[in-house]
């Protein structure tokens, strides 16, 4: 990272330095800042979907105190450190667009490649995992709502099974990935389709990454309206 670079995540980010020391994840913690300029305000709740050891999580937690989160992990050996959280609901279970039991391709603990769409390049352990469509949960929704979603590749089908909750989230971010990593990976024309209908008006990008000077993955964040901003 050059010192110009360095610089203006300075600038932008003037909290880096204290995160830092609570051992918070900067880029996670960026994506806690979009999302309060973009509300306008703090999120009463966070749904993290894919949620792994809860780093993003801990990233909320001090950017938004007195969050409540729903946290939705299949991975058996992540729950224990979500369960150690504060203002927290852990689902053991992933979500989808049914309701049915489904090979999960787990690639190691230490990994955030394990998914229920098959790698290409990856080796992986198959596990049977149960899925759930989130409509189907009765769960109460606090707004402003902030649904975050990193579920390698399938993020399509966890909207969907969202169905009309979606009318009720406020914010939204999803991991996007534009190399072919999983076989039947989501497209992002069809990501783009599913949000529209929910009143979802446009996005920002962040945290892109890159291969070989190409694009990666990039963290995606939607919003549904203008929150008080003016022309400047």
């Amino acid at each position: 990272m050059g010192i110009r670079h360095i610089i203006i995540r300075i600038l932008e980010q003037p909290s880096i330095f204290k995160e830092r020391f609570h051992k918070i994840v900067p880029f996670h913690s960026k994506s806690c800042l979009v999302v309060k300029k973009l509300l306008r305000t703090n999120p009463k709740m966070i749904i993290d979907v894919g949620a792994s050891v809860g780093d993003f999580i801990r990233a909320c937690k001090f950017n938004f105190p007195g969050i409540f989160v729903y946290a939705f992990e299949p991975i058996k050996e992540h729950n224990a450190k979500l369960k150690e959280l504060d203002n927290i609901e852990v689902f053991d279970v992933g979500l989808w667009d049914k309701n049915e039991k489904k090979t999960f391709y787990f690639v190691s603990e230490n990994n955030t490649e394990s998914s229920f769409l098959k790698p290409i390049e990856y080796s992986y352990e198959e596990r049977t995992i149960e899925l759930k469509r989130f409509d189907n949960l009765d769960l109460e929704i606090k707004r402003p709502c902030f649904l975050k979603i990193d579920v390698e590749g399938a993020e399509d089908r966890v909207l969907e099974g969202f169905g009309d909750f979606l009318k009720e989230i406020d914010i939204l971010q999803i991991e996007v990935i534009y190399r072919g990593y999983y076989e039947k990976q989501a497209k992002l024309s069809k990501i783009l389709g599913i949000l529209e209908k929910y009143g979802f008006v446009g996005f920002k990008q962040i945290n892109i990454t890159y291969i070989k000077g190409v694009p990666d993955k990039s963290d995606l964040i939607f919003f549904k309206k203008f929150y008080g901003f003016k022309k400047e």
